[in-house]
């Protein structure tokens, strides 16, 4: 995630793409300040010693590839309105001041031109093929990007998992403001809460998609106010590919 935010003189409409490019957007997030989205192998380089260097400290870093999706085909241009999802967890325009935050979403509002066919003769043809082209594309970035997450996972040390996932709380004594329940939230819905020890969820990820997953277990103190979170992610793979069987030798 970016840590902060850069500075930009000509950067003067809050809320809107400055400038986008397929190796990384700008969008203005206040008076003369900007954060970057970049793919993240283009901003991480390799130093003497053969580390990687830290990227641009206003950058925020992704997964996905240079000149595919939000980079190529569906690339914002300038004015694109941008709006923000954080703890209210509906979309808002960027408060003074604004600083960026681990968990915040940024969505790109983006008008696509349509096409121009001689098969496409009214206006809702034209924005019918369009949808359908879009969701065709962003299946297949989901697609891609999901069927590549165990390997990030490895590479990043993450926990790859099957079955059935035991979650377990472990409530201190002694607290002041003492925890009265937990509640477990897999990608943002809550699928439980315990309020008796022990706390204990167990996830069928079966009944959950393949790839990333983010889990979060918040404790609650007896005013029902969430006191302590925790958040990991994790990915699922119940079927991992079968590799082709290897010809033997004569």
């Amino acid at each position: 995630p970016a840590l902060k935010t850069a500075g930009e003189p000509g950067a003067n409409t809050p809320g809107a793409v400055l400038r986008g490019q397929k190796e990384g957007l700008a969008f203005c997030v206040g008076p003369s300040r900007i954060l970057k989205l970049r793919p993240a192998l283009k901003v991480i380089k390799q130093g003497r010693s053969g580390k990687k260097l830290p990227a641009d400290s206003s950058a925020v870093l992704t997964d996905l590839q240079a000149e595919k999706g939000i980079f190529a085909e569906l690339l914002p241009p300038p004015g694109t309105a941008v709006r923000v999802i954080s703890e209210l967890s509906r979309e808002a325009k960027f408060p003074e001041g604004y600083s960026p935050d681990l968990e915040d979403i940024f969505v790109f509002h983006v008008r696509l031109k349509l096409p121009e066919t001689a098969d496409l003769p009214t206006e809702v043809q034209r924005t019918e093929r369009l949808r359908e082209d879009v969701r065709r594309l962003a299946t297949a970035l989901q697609q891609e990007y999901a069927s590549a997450a165990p390997a990030r996972a490895r590479a990043a040390g993450l926990k790859i998992v099957d079955g059935t996932l035991t979650l377990r709380a472990q409530v201190p004594e002694g607290e002041p403001d003492p925890i009265r329940a937990v509640e477990y939230f897999i990608d943002g819905v809550m699928v439980a809460a315990k309020d008796t020890p022990p706390y204990i969820y167990r996830w069928n990820t079966k009944n959950s998609e393949e790839g990333e997953h983010v889990i979060e277990i918040r404790a609650m103190n007896r005013s029902v106010q969430p006191i302590t979170r925790v958040r990991s992610l994790v990915v699922v793979q119940n079927n991992p590919p079968v590799a082709p069987p290897q010809p033997h030798p004569p």
